[in-house]
């Protein structure tokens, strides 16, 4: 693709390059239905990401993947409506790791956008029904964090135990456990906050996954116990007659001593069942 060559501007000395509207027009209509993913914890493949999109995105057209070095995915879709699915079906792990999505932003930091500020589901146990209109939850929301979706569940109001919202927050200072409302008659309630996923974040190597102040048990090995063998006589066959061993044992399977100083007619026999519980 040939470009356009434009003389830059020259101010104070240095070489100053003016960006307008226009300019990016093409690319941010291009971007605009992508979402940023991260998997916490460690590195995975594109084949994999693509594996786990085959598998769990069923109910959209799979998304245009490109990686970055920094060590994220672009995911392209190809309308916002398959983009706000999949962020309303969340969270996701991923070999039982955390995956992060968010929106894309022309200004995104991985360090501090996708590792500091992070988009959480948030329950809201028992919360009055008349507070679940999308003015009252977007008020709540934003008191967690800025609001990104309410669940379809909680739209259409298919589950009223608790409302769930989307929220991106600061997850490096400890979150709220409970929040304050005042309702439109001045009624103050303290209304619980849970959150589907909370991450562990250590405030001495603001790294996530673990705190330097905690020591982890040790695990101790303990050897186990033998049960003690578990000898039950049974009587079978008179004089030998019948079958010579109880058809509910093998001798392959069972260690079996024939008593024959026993002067019933018949013949008793003692069952040796290995590792039977006393």
């Amino acid at each position: 693709m040939v470009i356009e060559y434009v003389a830059p501007k020259i101010v104070n000395g240095d070489i100053e390059i003016d960006i307008e509207e226009e300019d990016i027009a093409s690319e941010m209509k291009f971007w605009e239905t992508t979402l940023i993913m991260y998997v916490l914890g460690g590195e995975v493949s594109m084949h994999m990401v693509k594996q786990f999109m085959m598998k769990t995105w069923h109910f959209v057209q799979l998304p245009n993947m490109y990686y970055h070095d920094d060590g994220y995915f672009l995911l392209k879709f190809q309308s916002n409506q398959d983009m706000e699915l999949v962020l309303m079906r969340g969270p996701y792990t991923i070999r039982n790791m955390p995956m992060l999505i968010r929106e894309w932003k022309p200004d995104f930091n991985l360090k501090q956008d996708m590792l500091r500020t992070l988009p959480i589901w948030v329950q809201l146990p028992q919360l009055p029904l008349h507070l679940w209109g999308g003015k009252s939850l977007g008020k709540i929301g934003s008191a967690l964090g800025t609001q990104l979706v309410i669940d379809e569940s909680t739209a259409n109001k298919l589950r009223v135990s608790y409302a769930r919202i989307l929220v991106e927050a600061d997850v490096t200072p400890e979150l709220r456990n409970e929040i304050t409302i005042k309702d439109n008659e001045g009624r103050r309630i303290t209304q619980k906050v849970e959150y589907e996923w909370k991450p562990m974040f250590c405030d001495k190597c603001q790294k996530f996954g673990h705190k330097c102040g905690e020591v982890k048990p040790r695990k101790q090995w303990i050897p186990k116990q033998k049960p003690p063998e578990q000898r039950i006589p049974v009587l079978i066959g008179a004089y030998g007659k019948g079958s010579p061993y109880p058809r509910c044992c093998s001798l392959l399977s069972w260690n079996i001593s024939i008593d024959s100083s026993t002067k019933c007619k018949g013949i008793l026999i003692s069952i040796i069942i290995p590792n039977a519980k006393s």
